[in-house]
């Protein structure tokens, strides 16, 4: 499914090609919207907005999911996957 990198200079990247695609880039700290809209059907593509406080906002649609096999979100998680000590925050989830 939709795979999301937040590291720790502010850069948000996502899996594609041979490597990774950065998004945007937040200075830490801040508060950002994510929006992931999965696509109907054989798609295997989602579509990506994230907002600041401030309203600025980028797009990226048809991003390919991080495995050609996915067939339907029945999860998802937030995890801190670096060897340094971090902290983030997660509010105001919405699943529809």
């Amino acid at each position: 499914g939709p795979y999301l990198q937040f590291l720790p200079d502010g850069t948000v990247r996502v899996p594609g090609g041979d490597g990774w695609q950065v998004i945007g880039s937040y200075p830490p700290g801040q508060w950002l919207t994510i929006e992931i809209e999965l696509l109907q059907g054989q798609s295997k593509h989602y579509n990506l907005k994230l907002t600041t406080t401030d309203g600025n906002s980028v797009t990226s649609n048809d991003l390919p999911m991080r495995t050609p096999e996915f067939e339907r979100c029945n999860w998802f998680g937030f995890v801190g996957a670096d060897s340094e000590q971090a902290t983030f925050y997660v509010d105001n989830i919405t699943v529809e």
